[in-house]
């Protein structure tokens, strides 16, 4: 019996000992995939805890390396951006006055007049963004009403019809501005892809409300919405709709600087599929 006590004892110990050796190396595995996960998001993941077996501390440390590189490397691109389109803006604003002055016919200057102006576009959308928000200055904005701005002044295009459920007086803290060019970027990307085949206007929803301690704004379409594997990658810098890429007026920036600018304003940004078709942008923001 004495021989069956020690038996029992020593399986115990061994069970014991194998849950702790198989958390102890699943345990690091699980937080690497996660953050292996969170990098294929286009987020940044929190670093890993340089401790534990050896293989697992260089394995983590390998990696804090390698995503401590891509951002460097994202920071140098966007510097190299920036300063490239304000390099730019000189000679375009040449190239526009030359055009206005040179004795041309009339179909050759609007055309040089477009190609123009859709080279100073992209170049804005570098330069917004390569611009950091710097949170230091952030003040209290009225979101209701900008929304309801952006509304009133979109509602002119001729190919456009917005409807708005916009409640009053929804209070956020952030860049007026930058607040400003994310609705406008929504709307303008609803404008141009969320139209339903046959149609001469775009239908286009615009939601704000409180809920909780938490502002939340919708904007949704009607168009064809986006198969559901594009979702995260449109969210990626220079990343374009299909049905986009025969256009040339843009650089593939538009959900890229939103998502950037909700990001420094502690907002996340989220793409779904309505149901009755079409795509809602939806994100949350804290209240001030």
């Amino acid at each position: 019996m004495q021989w069956l006590g020690w038996g029992a004892t020593t399986l115990i110990l061994s069970l014991l000992g194998a849950v702790f050796i198989s958390r102890l190396i699943n345990q690091p595995l699980a937080r690497l995939t996660a953050a292996t996960r969170s990098m294929a998001k286009g987020q940044a993941p929190e670093p890993l805890p340089e401790a534990g077996p050896t293989e697992i501390r260089q394995a983590n440390r390998s990696f804090n390396q390698m995503v401590d590189d891509l951002q460097r490397v994202e920071s140098d691109r966007t510097l190299i951006l920036a300063g490239i389109s304000h390099d730019l803006r000189t000679p375009i604003s040449r190239m526009v006055l030359e055009v206005e002055m040179a004795r041309l016919p009339e179909d050759a200057r609007r055309g040089m007049q477009s190609d123009l102006a859709q080279m100073d576009a992209i170049i804005a959308q570098f330069l917004d963004y390569a611009r950091p928000s710097d949170s230091t200055k952030f003040v209290v904005v009225d979101l209701s009403a900008l929304m309801e701005e952006t509304a009133h002044a979109v509602q002119r295009s001729p190919d456009l019809n917005v409807t708005t459920r916009i409640k009053p007086r929804v209070l956020v803290r952030g860049n007026p501005t930058d607040l400003r060019r994310v609705i406008n970027n929504l709307v303008e990307n609803a404008r141009r892809y969320g139209r339903k085949p046959g149609e001469k206007q775009s239908k286009v929803e615009m939601l704000c409300r409180a809920e909780g301690n938490e502002a939340l704004v919708e904007i949704s379409d009607q168009g064809p919405g986006i198969p559901g594997g594009d979702l995260e990658q449109l969210l990626r810098p220079f990343t374009r709709r299909d049905s986009a890429r025969s256009q040339a007026d843009g650089a593939g920036l538009g959900l890229a600087i939103v998502d950037r600018v909700l990001q420094n304003h502690g907002a996340k940004l989220q793409l779904v599929n309505r149901k009755g078709g079409g795509l809602m942008v939806r994100f949350r923001m804290p209240m001030a």
